[in-house]
């Protein structure tokens, strides 16, 4: 049922429609709700028109388990077309608690935002049930694992909100107006990854895979990555949990009820939290392995929210290394997958080194992602990403792919190759100076694009606009922005040039004075 769903057989649709309710007499309650599930989540996707009554009745069944009428719900709005979905939309808002009406349907996105934080009871601290006998020692399982950060400053554990007024997000997801989705992300940035808002963070979230947005998937996957989890556990029977504070009894007889009950003072455990881990990438994995050309976009949601602050020291043993983003698991699949230079542990937790490979020798000229086909049909991803992205990895993979798609890069408009020229890595201006120069017309000069490659971080590239500027220096210099410009130039190089072009210049005594006003 799901296959058919992930392939869009729509032929499969009617079949899937009479199917829906009708689980084998005698089975378990949970296997119905799992097949009308499954269903429901085919039938979004298949585009059947026919499927909306059915799933309308199966939502509004009183019998339909809650995960069940979620992904109803979502399935009825992937077969509406916009309008209907911003009908739906304002038909929530109308829904909404009292103090989120008004910002959410007509506020400004800071309104909206303040209204929810403020709706959302901060943060209640609760001191642990039981006193903690000292914290334990956790033996890595291997040399593989990663080290605990066992230095970082513990906390008491805290119960986050109130679990009735913290639905609100799931209710700010499906509305995803403009206004209201640019509130809910930044509120998920910093939303607490424990009791009571995992349960919302962990609905948004398979939401966003359904619907394939990868900004809203990228980013709980990157918190996922990111934040240490709430509580570790020896094993489900346990009755007690180590948190960062020390350890703390649960209420129910043990973790595996405390995790399923309503009112559950854990959540976000290690084990979910490498499930998580494991799933943003299985996620990406089946679109590539069906060449649902869909996986670029939500590749690129979960590469954006990495920069530079994310890399961690180089990890050195007798057999293996580490290099600095080695602990991304996706992150890894997506800019390696294919690599001669890494490979994924065992236990899920990093990829290493592999034998010839050290941190720190030359990258190598052939392609390494994974899915190589994929972004020669979506380049906009790549320019995407090289557009936003602040980590380093993330440039050279998209320069390095973008490199084969020669005929997008035929079509670039000069604000593009601006923007490339403008970015902070050298791999990236290089391409951009590529791009500048075989565009250059000495006869009608760009001066934007000029100033850009003047600019960049490629040595070799301003050299070049020098150059053109020197050759023509009495046509650039009546251009008073275009100098002041250089004359400001955050590298040394432009700036010496500027003073050189100044100095063997003729200046009528008002332009001087103009622009020593403008400098000063």
């Amino acid at each position: 049922i799901w296959r058919a769903g992930e392939l869009r057989l729509t032929a499969a649709a009617p079949i899937l429609i009479r199917l829906i309710g009708s689980a084998p007499s005698g089975s378990q309650p949970r296997a119905g709700a799992l097949r009308d599930y499954c269903i429901a989540w085919a039938l979004g996707r298949l585009g059947d028109q026919a499927a909306v009554e059915p799933l309308v009745r199966l939502w509004r069944a009183s019998s339909t388990p809650d995960q069940v009428r979620r992904i109803a719900v979502e399935a009825l709005r992937q077969l509406s077309d916009p309008e209907a979905r911003a009908e739906m939309g304002r038909d929530l808002i109308a829904e909404l608690p009292i103090p989120l009406r008004k910002p959410a349907a007509s506020g400004t996105v800071a309104e909206l935002l303040a209204a929810l934080r403020a709706y959302l009871a901060p943060p209640v601290a609760v001191a642990p049930v039981a006193a903690a006998p000292a914290k334990p020692k956790r033996a890595s399982d291997n040399d593989e694992d990663e080290d605990e950060d066992d230095d970082e400053d513990e906390a008491a554990a805290e119960i986050s909100g109130d679990p009735a007024l913290i639905e609100v997000l799931e209710s700010f997801y499906l509305i995803d107006s403009e206004t209201v989705r640019a509130a809910l992300i930044e509120f998920l940035r910093t939303a607490p990854l424990r009791p009571n808002y995992f349960k919302a963070l962990r609905h948004i979230f398979k939401a966003a895979e359904y619907r394939r947005d990868g900004e809203v998937f990228g980013l709980l996957a990157y918190r996922f990555e990111k934040e240490r989890a709430f509580f570790r556990l020896r094993y489900y029977g346990a009755r007690y949990v180590q948190l960062k504070s020390g350890m703390m009894s649960i209420k129910r007889k043990d973790v595996r009820a405390e995790l399923a009950h309503e009112e559950s003072q854990i959540a976000f455990g290690e084990n979910t939290r490498d499930y998580l881990r494991r799933r943003t990438w299985r996620t990406l994995m089946r679109m590539g392995e069906i060449n649902d050309l869909e996986y670029v976009r939500m590749a690129v949601g979960v590469l954006l929210p990495f920069t530079d602050a994310d890399a961690v020291p180089v990890k050195r043993r007798s057999r293996r290394n580490w290099d600095i983003f080695a602990p991304y698991w996706a992150f890894n699949h997506i800019l390696y997958g294919k690599s001669a230079r890494y490979a994924p542990q065992s236990n899920a937790k990093a990829w290493h080194c592999r034998p010839k490979y050290k941190p720190g020798d030359p990258e190598p000229a052939l392609r390494e992602e994974a899915f190589q086909r994929l972004w020669n049909e979506r380049p906009q991803g790549l320019l995407h990403l090289l557009a936003e992205s602040e980590c380093r990895p993330v440039h050279s993979f998209a320069v390095k792919t973008l490199r084969s798609c020669t005929a997008f890069l035929g079509e670039l408009d000069s604000e593009a190759i601006v923007m490339l020229l403008g970015r902070p890595y050298e791999v990236t201006a290089q391409l951009g100076a590529e791009l500048a120069i075989a565009r250059y017309q000495p006869a009608a000069p760009d001066h934007a694009l000029l100033l850009a490659l003047a600019s960049c971080e490629y040595a070799a590239g301003r050299a070049q606009a020098l150059r053109w500027l020197d050759e023509k220096r009495e046509h650039f210099l009546a251009d008073s922005d275009l100098v002041l410009a250089l004359c400001l130039n955050r590298h040394a190089d432009t700036r010496a040039f500027a003073l050189r072009l100044l100095r063997s210049a003729a200046l009528p005594e008002a332009a001087a004075r103009a622009l020593i006003v403008r400098m000063v």
